[in-house]
């Protein structure tokens, strides 16, 4: 998979999270954390 790719797919990963989700808050804010360090480092990779 693309690395673009791997990003739009978390990022609407988040999105799903953000607002559908039966997570408590905490849940998602630990899943949405997870999701923008995933993104973080594949933008990081993208640039190298």
């Amino acid at each position: 998979m693309e690395i673009q790719k791997a990003i739009d797919n978390l990022i609407s990963m988040k999105t799903e999270i953000e607002f559908e989700s039966d997570d408590t808050k905490q849940m998602k804010r630990i899943k949405i954390d997870t999701i923008n360090e995933a993104i973080k480092a594949l933008k990081k990779q993208m640039e190298d």
